[in-house]
C-alpha cells in the first residue's frame, strides 16, 4: 500500500467504537507523511555554517535522494521570498559531487540583504533526476538574516516580599532576544544619584529573554529618587551581534 511516491495519511477513526462500558468514541486521530522513491526529492539543506539564523549568507547546499539531471536544476529553479515578497539577486547553482546529489547555490548574499526571516524555495517540480523524473512538490527552507543587536525592550519594577505598596524589591528586566554575557555590571542602581552595589548572586534568568534582579531588601526602602538602569552595549545575541 504506501510503496509509491507521494503523501500518505493515516487514519484512526474513534467514532462508532465503544469500550468495554458501553462508553463511544467521539473522534479520531491521523498521521500524514510524504515519501519520494523514484522522484527527486531534498534529503536536507545543508552547508549553513552559523544555522538557518547567522548575521551572514553566502551558500546553501542541496542533498538530493537521486542523481540530479545537472541541466534541469538552475537558479530559475530557486526562488527567494521576504514577507511573501519575491526578492531578486543573482544566484547560480552548481554540482558539488560525482554522483549529482549534491548541488549549491551561491549569491544568498545578492538577494538576502535586509534582516528578516526568508523564504528559499525549489521549484521541484521543474527538476529531473537523470531518469528523467520530475520531482512531486516544491521544498523550502527558513532563512533568518540578523544583523540587529539586543536591546532592553521592557523593565519592570516588583514589589514582592516589599515593607509596603511602594517599596521596590526587585526589577525585571525584558530583552528583544536571548543574550549572551549579562551581568551587574550592565546594571546601575542608584539613589538620590548615589549608587547602590548589587551583587551577581542577585540576578538571575527567567526566561530565554527575561532576567531578574533581586533583593534589594532595605537598601531600597528610605524615601529617595531611583534610578534603575540597564545597558545592552555589553551583551550579544547568539550569533554575535552587539
Amino acid at each position: 500500500l504506501t510503496v509509491g511516491n507521494g503523501q500518505y495519511t493515516f487514519i484512526a477513526q474513534a467514532a462508532g467504537v465503544t469500550d468495554v462500558f458501553g462508553i463511544g468514541g467521539a473522534a479520531g486521530k491521523q498521521v500524514s507523511w510524504t515519501q519520494f522513491i523514484s522522484v527527486p526529492a531534498i534529503v536536507a539543506f545543508q552547508g549553513l555554517t552559523g544555522g538557518t539564523t547567522d548575521n551572514t549568507f553566502t551558500t546553501i547546499d542541496l542533498l538530493f535522494n537521486l542523481p540530479i539531471e545537472e541541466t534541469s536544476l538552475t537558479a530559475a529553479d530557486i526562488s527567494i521570498t521576504l514577507n511573501g515578497n519575491p526578492q531578486a539577486g543573482a544566484l547560480t547553482v552548481t554540482r558539488v559531487n560525482n554522483d549529482s546529489t549534491l548541488f549549491q547555490v551561491a549569491g544568498l548574499g545578492n538577494v538576502l540583504t535586509a534582516d528578516g526571516t526568508y523564504q528559499l524555495t525549489v521549484d521541484l517540480p521543474n527538476v529531473l533526476s537523470t531518469d528523467g523524473e520530475p520531482g512531486m512538490q516544491m521544498q523550502s527552507i527558513a532563512l533568518t538574516l540578523d544583523n540587529t543587536g539586543p536591546t532592553v525592550a521592557e523593565l519592570t519594577p516588583s514589589i514582592t516580599g516589599g515593607l509596603d505598596a511602594q517599596h521596590r524589591t526587585g526589577v525585571l528586566i525584558r530583552l528583544s532576544e536571548p543574550v549572551i554575557g549579562l551581568n551587574t555590571g550592565a546594571v546601575q542602581f542608584t539613589r538620590d544619584g548615589l549608587n547602590l552595589p548589587l551583587n551577581i548572586a542577585q540576578l538571575s534568568q527567567v526566561d530565554a529573554d527575561e532576567w531578574q534582579v533581586a533583593g534589594f531588601g532595605l537598601a531600597s526602602y528610605p524615601d529617595g529618587v531611583y534610578n534603575f538602569t540597564v545597558s545592552a552595549t555589553t551583551v550579544t545575541d547568539a550569533i554575535g551581534n552587539a
